[in-house]
This record gives C-alpha cells, sequence and structure tokens, in this order.
C-alpha cells in the first residue's frame, strides 16, 4: 500500500474559494506514449476517422501530424504564420490552420493531411485564433481576436461575411448538433463572456458569462452543456442559457483546455502549471484522476472513438498519449466480516486485525454515534481494536473478546448517558492499568478530549475536520486519517462563529495544515475563514466533498491512496460497522468506503481496479450490505 497525499491546492482560509480535489481512480490509464514535436505546441486535434492527430506547433511555425496507431510524427509541415488553431473538413481531406503574427498580414493555411501540401489564403479577421466547421462542411468560421468573426466559403475559398464580436474574444465552439456557434472570451465586459450565434442566419442570438477570455471551451456531444474554465482553478459547468451553473474546483488557476469524451462521460482539463491532466467524471460532477503529463500542457483532445487523449505539452515539445481502458475488478476478491450484530460484527473486525494480545483497547457505545466519531482515528493511530459496547452491558461475545485481546489498558469514550457506571466497573476489572474515560460535556468536548489524548505526545503533520452533525463524512476521513496516523476532530461546521476552544487545540498540537470532509453547508466557508483570520495567517486546508456522502467518502479515498492490499467496504446508512471497521482499516493503512447497501458505486468499482487490491472486504451482514454488494452489482 501507498499512501498518496493529494495532490492538490492548499486555500488559504482567507480565500473565498473552497477547493474539492480530487485525485482519484477512473476508466483511464496513465500516459503510455510521448511523442516529441515541434516547439511549443499548444494546440491538438484528430482527424474525423481518428487516425490521424494535427498539432499546432506555435514556436517552429509548424504542424506535426501524427499517426495515432503507432504514435508517431509522419510528418512536420511549416506554415507560415504563428499557428493558434486547427481544425479539419468534415471530409479529412483537409486541415485549415490559423495563426497571426505582429505587423504580418492575417492569412489561412490550409494543408492537405495526406501529401503535406500548402495552399496559403489571405483573410481579413483581425488576427485570427479560432477556427471552426459548419455541420456540412460548406463554411469556415474564423474569429480574430479584434472583434470579428468572418465566413469563409471553403469551396471558392471567399469570404462569405462577417459578424462583429467582443474584442479579444479567443476562443470558437461549434455545437456539435450545428444549430449554434458560441464564441468565448471578450474584453470590455467581465472575462468570460460569450455570444451565441445561430449558424442559419449568422446573427447574434444569445449572450451570456462563460469561462475564462483565455482559455479553450468545450461542449457535451448532447449540444446541452458548455464546460469552460473560469477563475480560482474552477470548470464551470452550465445549459447554453447559462442557466444553473455547477462548479468544480480544484484545478490549476493556469487551467488552460478542456475536452469532452464523445460519449459525454468525461472531461479532460489541462493543469498547465502543474503539468498534469484532471479527469472529470460529469455524472458526479467530481475529479477522479490526475494524471502526469509533460511540462505545461495546453492542448488537449479525445480521440473520435474515445479511447486515446492526446495533450499538447508546450514546455518540453511533446505529445502525451493517454490511454482509455475500461477497468475490471473480479468479484472473487470479495470476503465478509459480520456476525450477529453490530456488537459481533466488531468483534469479527477485532479478531481480523489482532490475532494476539494489543497494549490498548478503545470502547464505545454501539447504540448512538456522536461520542464515538472521532474514536477510530485515535484507535488505529495506537494500533489498537475498537469494540462496541451497550448503554448497561457488555455483550458475551465482547466480554470473550476482551478476554482474548488481554489489554494493558482500556479506554471508553463517552460520558455516563453512554456507557453506564455498571459496564465502567466491569471494565475496570478487565485490564491492568487503570481505566482511562474520555468524555466532555458535549461531543465536541469529547472529541477534543480524544484528540488530545491520542495525539498531544505525537502531534500529527494535519489534522482533519469533519461535522459532528451526522457520522457518514467523520467515518469516511477516519480511515483516510487513521492511515496517516492523523486525528479526526469534530465542529460544529455550520457554526460561523468563532470558537477558541478548536483553535486552542489547534495550537496545542501545532498544526496548521487541514482535510476539510464535506462540503457546504455541513462545514461553511465561513468557518475556515475564521480559523485564519483568529488561529494563524498560515492556516491552509484543502477540502474533500459531493453532492452525497458517497461520492464524498470516494473523493477523500481516491484522492489519499493510489494502492491497497485490502479495501474495505461498509454500509453509510449506520455508523457502528464503518465505526469498528475505520479503527482496523486506519491502522492497516487502507481505504474504507461506505457504499449503499444494495450495490456499490461505478466510481468505487474503479477505484477497486485502479487500486489492485487482494482482497475486498465487507464489513457487515447481508441486512447491512446486500449480496449484489458482495458481487460488486454496479449501481444504476
Amino acid at each position: 500500500m501507498k499512501l498518496a497525499r493529494p495532490v492538490a491546492i492548499l486555500i488559504s482560509a482567507s480565500s473565498l474559494v473552497l477547493a474539492a480535489l480530487v485525485a482519484s481512480p477512473s476508466a483511464i490509464a496513465a500516459p503510455a506514449t510521448t511523442i516529441g514535436v515541434g516547439t511549443m505546441p499548444t494546440t491538438v486535434t484528430f482527424t474525423p476517422d481518428g487516425k490521424k492527430a494535427l498539432v499546432a506547433n506555435e514556436g517552429s511555425r509548424s504542424v506535426s501530424i501524427i499517426d495515432v496507431a503507432t504514435s508517431s510524427v509522419v510528418r512536420t509541415v511549416a506554415v507560415a504564420r504563428t499557428p493558434r488553431d486547427i481544425a479539419v473538413t468534415p471530409d479529412g481531406v483537409h486541415a485549415w490552420v490559423v495563426g497571426w503574427d505582429p505587423g504580418a498580414l492575417d492569412s489561412v493555411q490550409i494543408i492537405t493531411i495526406a501529401t503535406g501540401a500548402v495552399v496559403n489564403v489571405d483573410v481579413f479577421t483581425g488576427s485570427p485564433s479560432s477556427v471552426e466547421f459548419s455541420s456540412g462542411g460548406q463554411l469556415a468560421w474564423i474569429l480574430g481576436i479584434n472583434g470579428q468573426l468572418t465566413f469563409i466559403d471553403t469551396a471558392t475559398r471567399a469570404s462569405a461575411g462577417h459578424v462583429e464580436v467582443p474584442i479579444d474574444a479567443h476562443d470558437l465552439l461549434m455545437a456539435p448538433n450545428g444549430r449554434i456557434a458560441y464564441v468565448t472570451g471578450g474584453l470590455g465586459s467581465w472575462p468570460g463572456e460569450y455570444t451565441g450565434i445561430d449558424t442559419a442566419t449568422r446573427q447574434v442570438v444569445s449572450q451570456g458569462g462563460y469561462g475564462s477570455h483565455r482559455a479553450k471551451a468545450a461542449m457535451t456531444p448532447d449540444s446541452s452543456k458548455i464546460l469552460s474554465l473560469v477563475s480560482y482553478g474552477q470548470l464551470k459547468i452550465s445549459g447554453t442559457d447559462d442557466a444553473n451553473p455547477q462548479y468544480i474546483s480544484g484545478f490549476d488557476d493556469q487551467a488552460s483546455a478542456v475536452a469532452v469524451t464523445p460519449v459525454g462521460s468525461h472531461a479532460y482539463v489541462t493543469n498547465t502549471g502543474d503539468g498534469t491532466v484532471s479527469v472529470v467524471d460529469l455524472g458526479n460532477q467530481s475529479i477522479i484522476e490526475t494524471i502526469p503529463v509533460g511540462l505545461r500542457p495546453r492542448g488537449v483532445q479525445v480521440s473520435p472513438d474515445g479511447t486515446k487523449v492526446f495533450v499538447a505539452n508546450s514546455g518540453d515539445d511533446t505529445v502525451s498519449v493517454i490511454t482509455r481502458a475500461d477497468r475490471t475488478v473480479s468479484a472473487d476478491l470479495t470476503e465478509r466480516l459480520s456476525g450477529i450484530d453490530r456488537y459481533a460484527t466488531a468483534v469479527k473486525i477485532s479478531e481480523e486485525g489482532y490475532p494476539s494480545e494489543v497494549g490498548t483497547l478503545w470502547i464505545a457505545t454501539g447504540q448512538n454515534y456522536p461520542d464515538a466519531l472521532a474514536a477510530a482515528a485515535a484507535a488505529a493511530s495506537q494500533q489498537a481494536p475498537l469494540l462496541l459496547v451497550s448503554r448497561d452491558t457488555i455483550p458475551p461475545v465482547v466480554l470473550t473478546e476482551i478476554a482474548r485481546l488481554s489489554p494493558e489498558q482500556i479506554v471508553i469514550v463517552g460520558g455516563l448517558p453512554t456507557i453506564g457506571s455498571a459496564v465502567r466497573t466491569q471494565l475496570r476489572a478487565l485490564a491492568p492499568q487503570p481505566l482511562v474515560e474520555l468524555a466532555g460535556a458535549t461531543r465536541y468536548e469529547t472529541a477534543d478530549l480524544i484528540v488530545r489524548y491520542a495525539f498531544e505526545a505525537n502531534p500529527p503533520e494535519r489534522v482533519f475536520i469533519a461535522t459532528g452533525a451526522n457520522f457518514a463524512d467523520a467515518l469516511s476521513a477516519g480511515g483516510a486519517a487513521g492511515a496517516e496516523r492523523a486525528p479526526v476532530m469534530l465542529v460544529p461546521g455550520t457554526s460561523e462563529t468563532w470558537n477558541p476552544q478548536i483553535i486552542d487545540l489547534l495550537s496545542d498540537l501545532g498544526v496548521k495544515e487541514a482535510v476539510a470532509v464535506g462540503g457546504q453547508p455541513s462545514l461553511r466557508w465561513q468557518f475556515f475563514y475564521w480559523l485564519g483570520d483568529y488561529y494563524s495567517s498560515e492556516f491552509s486546508y484543502e477540502r474533500f466533498s459531493g453532492p452525497n456522502r458517497y461520492i464524498t467518502s470516494q473523493n477523500l479515498n481516491g484522492a489519499s491512496f493510489d494502492t491497497a492490499d485490502v479495501v474495505y467496504l461498509a454500509t453509510g446508512e449506520d455508523f457502528p460497522d464503518a465505526l469498528a471497521g475505520a479503527a482496523l482499516a486506519g491502522a492497516q493503512g487502507a481505504p474504507l468506503y461506505i457504499v449503499p447497501p444494495t450495490c456499490v458505486p461505478k466510481r468505487v468499482l474503479n477505484d477497486l481496479a485502479r487500486l489492485g487490491p487482494e482482497r475486498i472486504v465487507l464489513l457487515g451482514g447481508t441486512p447491512t450490505l446486500s449480496t449484489a454488494v458482495e458481487q460488486l452489482v454496479p449501481c444504476a
């Protein structure tokens, strides 16, 4: 197992932008091939049949033509202007290359792809920067940054008119259905203004607010969504009327291009400053993998059959080839740890992880979660099992397990309302060292005591922060936190009020870095804002979240682990199995995913294939996780 520190942007707590960074799995492999091309490649496109890829090299004023099957350059074609964009005619015969140089006449270089022959056509577009074809290929649409969109008849190569667009408009998108073209960018307005143009009338029909005026945008295959890069490393996904936009955070601030797969399932974003490409699952709208490529990647495109992704790396004059392939995982790897109830299941988990005697044993209630949430990571940090009791009794199966473990010391979490005096008296007789009782007036005070007890002597590099209002995010955090010997702090994250107790704990631990697990409103951004104001201006954090508890779990685990010998699955509908399981997973440095009771999310299946475990362990019986989960049946 290798525990991967997430490749993330650490955001100052005084920033208003929250990162939901995820570097995790998908049906994607790392780049398998690097192709040397011309100087400073910036744009890449494919022929309609997918057999050739064409790369615009701005530094050497050339176009590299690549045979996709062999990943080799078969021809390099010199062009007269610095190439800014390439489009291939629908018949695949010609490539139109647009570009400009200061003081030079505007022109288009038309390349015959089979021979490399070039014809130069003068155009008057005001520094052409982008080119697209109408759906039938009769017209070439050429965008100039000086505020003009020019139409060229591809048969006669003569001008067929123009329309005024915003000055410094940078990118041109032709909707896959061929009905509307979108010009993105423009000065004199908020950067990212778009202009929609009806392809039949060639008249402006809409305006709105898409993306950065310096980034390449993309559309989904059904022409319903525009994907554009905006400020603070965000990808904006919105309808063509700019209604109800969604934002995905966690990209490089210099992210420069986005491409969508032919079926619309994934998008690829070039992180120019980081030298990576982020893979976005458009279904759950999260980053599912971050793939290293070359230096300063600026262009990206997916092949027409969806099997390859080409990335133009402007900093080292290469193209990275990412091969997309379905990953599978066998249900033969699954097994269960379960008992007749939650107490017996916790015993099975303890037996799995601790075949012999232990120094410390943690005890929590099996009836309610608040006091117990922080205990899993703490137990994991001490390589200790965690067992469950009821308020007034210790189940016989638990007594038998305590006798087998023969602990030197027992730690219980929660006060008398949680674990009664009779149970405490019984536990005192089961270990030679004095009973450690960690209980505060509230769940947050109890969590504070747990963290201090387990971590003050050996402070962690960072802490994981989750809401104490529900159990799901804290339990997802327990496994990942335990794997790096870090605590889980519970906070009333919906509060925007300054909290000296939290600041005291962070100060005593000497920690200035945190992982926030969960999104709005369970962990409000104002909470982290005041940590920067009242605790330390050096405080920074990264956030892992999702639209539901399962995607939050997937995002966190996907970013935290790159291999695993064993992976644990627990229900996200109740806490006991995941609580005991998180303690074991954390101690073993293994991921624990919470999943629905009746299926396995596709993202988790992709993760399992990527992680390559030898065992996939379900925690709990069939009422908790059905046989469908055991068979790794994907969720619809």
